[in-house]
């Protein structure tokens, strides 16, 4: 079946990487910054134009907050783990970035795609591209049960439709609405 015939969940289903691939690229990737990068696009779910305009004074290291500039203008608060974080330190001290309104990464949107297109093919055996990362860090919320109103939250999307798509491709969410339910013939 050709591509232009796959369902909005087959497509989202083929741009999304499974954790074990996500860890697996990330352990591998051996430049400092490019791995920041994937982290960074991860943990946030941010466009990496999002990213790639980040200044100094957008990060707060204290409370892992970052403050991006979205689709539309619209500015959203998104959040790193304590690992990206770490990594974020130590390359903001190696590069002796200082100045608030300094960039953090010098680098365009389109080299990150390239770069991640390289790491695809050499590291996963696959196409890969930034808005991968976006697409997975939402699809592996949807299966850990987040609910459509808190992912679109946090994703910075206008409406709760686009954020529905999520939820229908998760392969998860019918067994966590089974395990919430609980078992009705075990003893109390």
């Amino acid at each position: 079946r050709n591509v232009s015939a796959l369902t909005d969940e087959e497509k989202l289903a083929k741009s999304v990487l499974s954790k074990k691939e996500l860890m697996y690229l990330v352990d591998n990737i051996p430049n400092p910054r490019d791995k920041i990068l994937v982290k960074l696009l991860y943990d946030t779910g941010a466009r990496v134009s999002e990213i790639t305009n980040l200044t100094l004074k957008d990060i707060d290291l204290d409370t892992k907050d970052i403050h991006v500039m979205g689709k539309g203008r619209k500015p959203r608060t998104v959040y790193m783990h304590n690992s990206t974080l770490e990594l974020l330190k130590v390359y903001i001290k190696e590069q002796n970035i200082l100045s608030p309104n300094s960039l953090v990464f010098k680098i365009t949107p389109m080299s990150v795609w390239y770069n991640l297109k390289q790491y695809g093919k050499e590291l996963l055996n696959r196409e890969l591209h930034p808005h991968m990362l976006r697409h997975s860090r939402l699809q592996h919320m949807a299966d850990d049960g987040i609910d459509s109103f808190s992912i679109k939250a946090y994703a910075g999307h206008s409406f709760v439709s686009t954020t529905e798509g999520y939820i229908r491709s998760s392969k998860y969410q019918g067994k966590l609405a089974f395990e919430r339910a609980g078992d009705p013939w075990e003893k109390k």
